[in-house]
């Protein structure tokens, strides 16, 4: 598999997970983030990334109360651990 089969699959997931969101009505109740990529390094040495990514984020309120959620649920701090998927209920 190549890096492009690769980046051409999570773009297909991606799309389930719109067709799903529309499917059940829910657009306006969500708020998602989904960012998914290869990082590279070019000739220079310098990093860049691949990336597929979509969001469902309707003003910066949202934009930086899921940030914030980032940054917490990266120190671990979001709820329990089950395995690379996490589940926060507030």
């Amino acid at each position: 598999m190549t890096k492009t089969d690769f980046l051409l699959e999570l773009t297909s997931i991606a799309s389930q997970l719109d067709e799903l969101l529309e499917r059940y009505g829910k657009r306006e109740e969500i708020i998602s983030l989904m960012l998914t990529g290869i990082i590279e390094d070019d000739e220079k040495g310098e990093r860049h990334i691949k990336a597929i990514y979509g969001y469902n984020i309707y003003d910066e309120n949202e934009l930086e109360e899921i940030l914030e959620f980032i940054k917490e649920s990266y120190k671990g701090d979001a709820g329990p651990d089950l395995g690379g998927f996490d589940v926060f209920l507030n």
